[in-house]
């Protein structure tokens, strides 16, 4: 399986969710600069989003990243990702054009640079472990596992996992 075959699975699964709990599409809050919305703005700021497919993307930092990662950033333009694997609940940044892809792996090269200043960690973003948020998720580009990081202890926890088996199978969270 692709990761851009897991992304689908779940945007579908996500699809699925919010009609059954809500009769609508995906909502987030509005974000004007984004094409992905597909109704009007509610009293809340709100509206409805599809995902749309990555026709063309330039990764500005694809040699520093594996092919997975090149992957994931390149398949999907989205507002929200997340949901919950083994007892974690991830949050993945919204990508919505090629700027912000590009400002998030930067991002996440830096953060990895940072915490791990001798290997080749990627951070994914924040994730909610046991109960708490204090957590991050960091992708080891070279075993293709992600890890939790907890930022109080300054280690890594024991939870590891692919990253295309934790978009195969996380479940949405609204």
């Amino acid at each position: 399986m692709s990761m851009k075959e897991a992304m689908e699975g779940y945007f579908k699964r996500l699809e699925k969710v919010w009609k059954k709990c809500s009769n609508s599409y995906p909502m987030a809050p509005y974000e004007e600069k984004s094409k992905l919305f597909v109704s009007e703005v509610d009293d809340e700021g709100y509206a409805e989003w599809l995902p749309t497919e990555i026709k063309k993307i330039k990764i500005q930092r694809a040699s520093e990243l594996n092919d997975e990662l090149v992957e994931f950033f390149s398949s999907y333009y989205y507002m929200q990702m997340g949901g919950r694997y083994k007892q974690v609940s991830f949050y993945f940044c919204n990508m919505y054009s090629n700027k912000l892809i590009n400002n998030e792996i930067n991002a996440g090269i830096k953060d990895g640079h940072y915490y791990f200043p001798k290997k080749s960690y990627f951070c994914l973003g924040g994730v909610n472990y046991k109960g708490m948020d204090d957590y991050l998720a960091f992708y080891d580009i070279k075993k293709k596992m992600v890890y939790i990081y907890d930022i109080d202890k300054n280690k890594m926890v024991d939870w590891k996992y692919p990253l295309l088996e934790i978009i195969n199978n996380m479940k949405p969270e609204l």
